[in-house]
């Protein structure tokens, strides 16, 4: 799933001074999706998840195996299988190694990131 960010938002346009590590006008890779968000690498390498209304969908497909999580109150969430373990995203912001390296080979499997990209980035994932 491929999305590009709006221009503007709410009447005025979207900066550095909002969402500021989201560029204008450009397509990102979707990696997650959940009820109010879609999770995206942003330009600083982060896997953040980010309000849908700053984005327009490009391209709708969602991979056959995605895992969906479906809760009370209309709630989901969709992740590639690699990253839906339930408390992934905890570990890899608190830099588990194990975590670091599953998604180290994610990015680099579906080139989202370089080798070096992601050595510059996470140089403390290791």
């Amino acid at each position: 799933m491929k999305v590009r960010t709006k221009k503007n938002i709410h009447d005025h346009i979207l900066d550095e001074y909002d969402h500021q590590h989201l560029e204008p006008d450009k397509i990102y890779e979707v990696i997650g999706i959940t009820y109010e968000n879609y999770r995206v690498i942003d330009e600083i390498g982060e896997p953040i998840l980010y309000p849908k209304y700053l984005f327009e969908v490009t391209d709708p497909l969602i991979p056959a195996d995605w895992i969906w999580e479906k809760y009370a109150s209309d709630e989901y969430y969709i992740d590639p299988p690699e990253l839906s373990e339930r408390g992934f995203y905890e570990d890899f912001f608190d830099r588990q190694p194990y975590a670091g390296e599953i998604f180290r080979q994610f990015v680099i499997s579906h080139e989202l990131m370089t080798e070096d990209e992601w050595r510059k980035r996470y140089e403390d994932l290791k």
